[in-house]
């Protein structure tokens, strides 16, 4: 592609927005009050470094009121836009930046970080069918598997967690435990 970094976060950036929307449809086809907001509402404000940005403020303002109006409330998650108004992508697992930057602005002190398998592995189970499950983990064993190549969760993301002395967890989106 002859894209930009810059030129590639916009579309990119879309599939979260879209992904808010199509979530938003099914809330409300329940009856639930909920709203979507966008990349600009989340209010996760972000260096100018295109497809791995860094929060460096929250504007909590459109947050906060749409948690006061709303049962439900969904954020494109994954994105930013720059001090410059740019949309910026958070790198490959910014979503779960996503969570911890918002849980933070809004003073929520755990989070639940779904995956697409069990809980966190010594290897890929998708791959190793011999994978060890750990039924426990702290954040510096956690760390130590990301910094091996494991992509349980995205490093800045747990350096967050850790910097903002927030608790969280790792559960299966398809998992009914």
């Amino acid at each position: 592609t002859h894209l930009s970094p810059k030129d590639k976060d916009r579309p990119i950036s879309l599939g979260a927005v879209i992904s808010s929307l199509v979530f938003l449809n099914c809330c409300k086809a329940h009856g639930l009050k909920a709203c979507a907001l966008t990349i600009s509402e989340t209010g996760i404000i972000s260096d100018d470094h295109y497809q791995k940005g860094r929060e460096l403020a929250v504007c909590d303002c459109c947050l906060k009121q749409a948690v006061h109006q709303y049962e439900v409330v969904i954020v494109p998650g994954f994105t930013a836009v720059s001090i410059t108004g740019n949309t910026i992508t958070l790198g490959r697992g910014g979503s779960d930046l996503s969570a911890f930057v918002i849980a933070s602005a809004l003073n929520v002190p755990f989070v639940s970080i779904y995956t697409d398998v069990s809980g966190v592995y010594d290897q890929d189970p998708k791959r190793c069918p011999d994978a060890r499950r750990y039924e426990k983990i702290d954040v510096q064993q956690l760390l130590k598997l990301i910094e091996q190549g494991a992509k349980i969760m995205q490093k800045e993301s747990v350096l967050y967690a850790i910097e903002k002395k927030m608790n969280f967890e790792v559960k299966s989106t398809f998992d009914q435990k």
